[in-house]
């Protein structure tokens, strides 16, 4: 069967208004479900997240479908489909983890699927599958708002980055919902950490990073030296020889990324976009007093706007947002909840919702391989 194509932004920004409107229904729903419930000393009143909601499942499955189903959409896809074809042995689990190009963790998974499909689809969809259920199970456990940071992981390109970088966004959703079992589950969440890990060899940058950010004060003071430091120091930075050392040590991708150009003007827009949203969060919080789940969002999402601002001078850093970058749809609902309704929390909620749109067209038209989409169901 012929896969349809589309050339237009159509399917995502369709998909985008999907999972907005069955988000926010949801969100609707569950608060009206919980506001219901009758409080006492025995039974508190139910939060957003004890309430089943079958409006988000919907918006997942649409999610896990339409990166599930892609043919031939994203930079990586042909790599994929031709390495679980050629390098993936059915009958030999040692012979594949032998020539297998991949990490051992994503090897055994590629394993495990070619005893159910030789389809190559079967991989993208349990990946895509996987990616969602566990980011949105972390912001479950994270947010305050867990419909409004679904539709921002959307928005802001981290889904979308999902279907061009397949295991590295695979690592990143195990490691954030290993994050998000630390307070509860800790022993679970060592061993689903280790899972993560072994998905991609970049990852353990993901637990320095977490582990810094949940440990370290917070200043906006120093956000802003740490941004204009990011941004002065990127040229410098990628010239010392210990860098590309270093890369070539942690992943041979990195190291090929590292001998890439800078990403010029179209990075540093969306390394704005960033700028942007950390700036309002500012301006809304100044003078508060931020808690510990408050500053780890905003110390990632710091993390990641600096890997962006290098980026305009080594595309390989773009990499490290996609583990730091999980945090942003976290931080802006954290952050509106910590301030009384009115009328500085809306105006931060429609800066941060219009500069977000913008952002999430942008993204669609410039990065790798997702126009025109394509798609074609099992046969």
């Amino acid at each position: 069967m012929a896969a349809p194509v589309i050339t237009s932004l159509t399917p995502y920004l369709t998909l985008l208004l999907l999972v907005t409107v069955t988000a926010l229904t949801g969100l609707a729903v569950t608060r009206g479900i919980a506001a219901a419930r009758p409080a006492g000393p025995d039974r508190p009143r139910a939060g957003l997240r004890a309430v089943p909601d079958p409006f988000v499942l919907v918006a997942c499955a649409a999610l896990a479908l339409f990166s599930g189903l892609r043919w031939y959409v994203g930079s990586d896809f042909d790599l994929y489909a031709r390495t679980y074809l050629t390098e993936v042995d059915p009958h030999d689990l040692a012979a594949t983890l032998e020539v297998s190009r991949f990490e051992p963790g994503f090897a055994l998974l590629s394993y495990g699927l070619r005893q159910v499909s030789d389809d190559p689809r079967l991989l993208f969809l349990v990946c895509a599958v996987l990616v969602t259920g566990l980011t949105y199970g972390a912001y479950r456990r994270l947010s305050p708002v867990p419909h409004a940071s679904l539709v921002l992981w959307v928005a802001m390109g981290y889904y979308l980055g999902s279907m061009n970088l397949v295991r590295q966004s695979l690592a990143a959703a195990v490691l954030l919902y290993a994050f998000s079992l630390w307070r509860t589950h800790r022993v679970v969440a060592v061993v689903v950490g280790a899972v993560g890990i072994s998905i991609h060899s970049s990852s353990p940058l993901f637990v320095v990073a977490v582990v810094a950010a949940s440990l370290l004060p917070f200043a906006w003071r120093t956000m802003y030296v740490a941004l204009a430091a990011c941004l002065v120091a990127a040229s410098v930075i990628v010239a010392l020889p210990v860098v590309a050392q270093a890369a070539a040590l942690l992943n041979e991708e990195f190291a090929r990324y590292l001998n890439q150009r800078g990403g010029g003007l179209g990075v540093l827009l969306a390394a704005g976009y960033r700028v942007v949203l950390l700036v309002a969060t500012h301006r809304l919080l100044r003078g508060r007093e931020l808690d510990r789940p408050l500053t780890t969002a905003l110390w990632m999402t710091t993390f990641g706007t600096c890997a962006w601002l290098v980026s305009a001078s080594a595309m390989w850093t773009l990499r490290l947002d996609d583990y730091f970058g999980l945090f942003t749809p976290v931080l802006i609902p954290l952050a509106a909840r910590a301030v009384p309704a009115g009328g500085a929390r809306t105006t931060y909620l429609v800066v941060t919702s219009a500069a977000t749109l913008v952002y999430f067209t942008f993204y669609v038209l410039n990065f790798s391989g997702l126009v025109p989409y394509a798609w074609t169901p099992f046969s």
